[in-house]
């Protein structure tokens, strides 16, 4: 599945693993639905708002395939305005057994695309509804919006019991791990530097802000991603540098994409073999990376410290006091 935004995807591709949008039924029972012979009025008007809630669910979900087809950046685009529609979602579908699905994509657009922003209402709501599947699902970005508002030890506290009870989340407390760091020295971030320039940039680069972007691969889609951070990055001119750790199995061509970027030579194009399963100091080993793409902000020298992690491209501009 084609990526769309770094977070908004992750938790769409869960909910491919939760199948219908209910939980699916016990094992053994039967799945075709009883009809009652004495249908009362209440009971039709439920069956007719699910069949309704369905429709709308069903014609979202055209619609998000409908996007993952876009170009890079007009998929961007389009999905940055989806919350007023995803409201009216959750408000339509309310009552219904597929009102579950509607709130978890709610929760899930304010976690990707507004820094966790108003995510507790719909989580809130969430663990209302009769769902052992979403409410699990729902955990899960809880404690991501717990992270990007700055929660961290709530983070923490809620994390381990999740991942005990979704084994499937285990990366989660690596990401919690990654944010404690905070504030800390980062670890050591010497690789291969294919595009030329010095082994180890948080120690040998003079810039004040280096923004770190690791990704497991540097295909069409992660090149559109790194190409916002470093537009931004070049805004900021010799107030930052972006250094793009990829761990990608061909390094010919993460430097021919690489190269095709704009404003790469304010850039660092670093390599960890990923073939090299000796090397202590391996990016995902060091950092205990989460998979797929992550950011980190290093401050100014000379004793570099994480300043920021999963930072947003236009959250540089507040660097350069813009916005």
């Amino acid at each position: 599945m084609r990526e769309r935004s770094i977070w908004f995807v992750i938790g769409l591709l869960f909910l491919a693993l939760l199948g219908s949008c209910g939980d699916p039924a016990p094992r053994g029972a039967s799945t075709t639905p009883v009809v009652q012979s004495t249908l009362t009025d209440k009971s039709a008007d439920d069956l007719a708002k699910d069949r309704e809630a369905l429709a709308l669910i069903s014609a979202m979900e055209t619609r998000f395939a409908a996007l993952g087809a876009l170009p890079p950046a007009e998929r961007l685009r389009a999905e940055q305005g989806l919350e007023p529609d995803l409201i009216r979602l959750a408000e339509r579908t309310a009552g219904s057994k597929h009102e579950n699905k509607a709130v978890y994509w709610l929760a899930n657009w304010r976690v990707a695309y507004a820094g966790g922003r108003d995510a507790d209402q719909a989580l809130d709501r969430l663990d209302k509804l009769p769902s052992p599947a979403f409410k699990s699902a729902g955990g899960n970005l809880r404690v991501q919006a717990l992270l990007r508002t700055g929660r961290v030890a709530e983070a923490r506290r809620q994390a381990p019991a999740l991942v005990e009870k979704v084994p499937e989340f285990q990366p989660l407390l690596n990401l919690v791990a990654l944010y404690e760091r905070i504030g800390t020295k980062p670890p050591r971030t010497a690789c291969a530097n294919l595009s030329g320039g010095v082994a180890d940039p948080a120690r040998e680069r003079t810039e004040p802000w280096l923004l770190y972007v690791f990704t497991d691969t540097l295909d069409a889609e992660t090149a559109f991603q790194v190409q916002r951070y470093l537009d931004d990055v070049v805004a900021l001119g010799a107030q930052a540098r972006l250094v793009c750790v990829a761990t990608d199995g061909n390094p010919l061509n993460a430097t021919t994409r690489f190269n095709t970027l704009h404003g790469v030579e304010r850039a660092d194009l670093l390599w960890a073999n990923p073939n090299d399963l000796t090397d202590p100091d391996d990016w995902h080993t060091a950092w205990l990376l989460p998979p797929g793409l992550c950011t980190v902000l290093l401050g100014p020298g000379p004793e570099r410290r994480i300043m920021g992690v999963q930072v947003a491209p236009e959250d540089l501009r507040a660097l350069a006091g813009k916005r």
